[in-house]
């Protein structure tokens, strides 16, 4: 056995010419893959010296030879081999390049560090690999998407895969949401049960035109998705306003996860709703109550005081598509020219209230006017957040389960072609610099189960 001592010691750029191929060799090289070769060489350099023994037969390198003589080299360093037998040098040919082939790769790094040279402007076609390679390599890790288990290092770290799309069909996003349904009990009370406008009466129709039961009410907020966006972008302790609070989910999850929440809302019966679900919680010592305030978020700078907040996360009304009150100031009552001046009034006095450098999170969804034609709520939720100063930072896409949408899509789509929309739009904002926001090590909630 070989050991530490019979090292190699001697480098020196050797004439091509000298250099004996081995007439046996078994690694293969094509035409492609020395082009590949050649350009890094261009890029690199020749960084990695081909291995010799004292007569000058090449151990390995065969093609990175290959390449420099198509690029007309003429010397390449060359590192001696000169302690080896001439069975331990055909069996070195062997293993050179089979260790290097028994090698894996870890694929969230590997992402990582694509995307890192992407950044660059680096080509990354001279790491050797092609849009094919990795358009399999990451199916493959996309195979696991789905599974709560071991094998999905995303999934263990960030909850779930932090990707632009948030697919709450799939069912290890319904497995989890049933258990923070569990956790919080009897949610979406505290609104009349036929709080339904004129936009979610259009929609809330079978396809004969009867009223639908699947979809009376009022919608409530994911629970699920409400986590993500908290320990995503907030720490324990931070503090977290809602100039539109309406149900008593994001406060109570908000509070389950160590956050301070203070969110207000005009209807005096939803906040009162809202305080008779938080008894259950109040025994938890680790849970922070949150703070639900009742009047008009016009005056958003006086109702919730303190200007030190971490995050603004809300999902505001969408214009009339649900009315929930008969009250002149409740802006889904308002016409949608009206309706967004005061929108973009309380979201300007509220961002106000942040910090220097915190992250602003809406929920929102394209909405129609009464001619079925969209009025640009998303385009102008950004344009309303971006007049502040804040920047758009991540722009995601929530897709929501088909439901009733089965039942209008053909009649829609035949009559009107017009689609049914099964998604919502995740804006996150940032105000200020993301870089000085200081931010937790992401360890998802253990919230039991199987």
């Amino acid at each position: 056995m070989k050991n530490g001592k019979d090292s190699t010691a001697r480098m020196e750029n050797v004439a091509i010419d000298k250099l004996v191929p081995y007439a046996r060799n078994a690694r293969t090289h094509s035409d492609e893959q020395i082009l590949q070769i050649r350009a890094s060489l261009r890029e690199f350099g020749f960084v990695n010296p081909v291995l010799i023994d004292q007569n000058h037969n090449i151990i390995a390198g065969h093609g990175r030879i290959m390449a420099a003589k198509a690029e007309g080299m003429t010397e390449i360093p060359c590192v001696f081999v000169e302690h080896l037998t001439d069975a331990q040098k055909k069996a070195y040919m062997l293993a050179d390049n089979k260790l290097a082939l028994n090698a894996g790769w870890d694929e969230e790094m590997l992402a990582l560090a694509i995307e890192e040279l992407q950044a660059l402007d680096f080509d990354i076609n001279l790491t050797g690999f092609d849009a094919s390679e990795f358009e399999k390599l990451f199916a493959e890790s996309d195979s696991k998407y789905g599974e709560m288990d071991d094998s999905g290092a995303l999934f263990k770290k960030f909850i779930i895969p932090p990707y632009s799309i948030l697919d709450s069909r799939q069912g290890y996003w319904r497995d989890r949401k049933a258990k923070w349904e569990a956790i919080l009990g009897n949610i979406g009370g505290g609104r009349n049960e036929n709080l339904i406008g004129a936009g979610m009466g259009s929609l809330a129709k079978d396809a004969n035109g009867a009223e639908s039961k699947i979809a009376s009410g009022t919608s409530i907020f994911d629970p699920m998705l409400c986590e993500i966006l908290v320990t995503w972008f907030t720490c324990k302790g931070d503090k977290i306003i809602d100039p539109f609070a309406g149900g008593e989910v994001r406060g109570l999850v908000s509070g389950y996860l160590g956050r301070e929440y203070h969110g207000n809302d005009l209807r005096q019966e939803q906040i009162d709703h809202n305080l008779q679900a938080l008894d259950k919680f109040l025994h938890d010592e680790d849970f922070i109550p949150p703070t639900w305030t009742v009047g008009d978020s016009t005056c958003v700078h006086d109702i919730i005081p303190g200007d030190d907040f971490d995050m603004l996360l809300t999902c505001p009304p969408y214009g009339d598509l649900e009315v929930y009150s008969d009250n002149p100031a409740d802006i889904s009552n308002m016409p949608y020219t009206d309706f967004i001046i005061i929108y973009g009034d309380i979201l300007a006095k509220t961002i106000a209230k942040l910090k220097d450098n915190a992250y602003i999170a809406i929920v929102v969804a394209e909405i129609r006017d009464k001619k079925g034609h969209c009025r640009g709520f998303v385009r102008d939720t950004i344009d309303i957040v971006t007049a502040t100063g804040a920047k758009l930072y991540n722009d995601m896409v929530l897709v929501n389960a088909v439901g009733t949408a089965a039942l209008r899509a053909g009649r829609q789509f035949s009559a009107w072609r017009k689609v049914v929309k099964t998604h919502q739009n995740v804006l996150v904002f940032v105000k200020g610099d993301y870089k000085k926001i200081p931010l937790d090590h992401i360890e998802p909630l253990d919230i039991g189960g199987e």
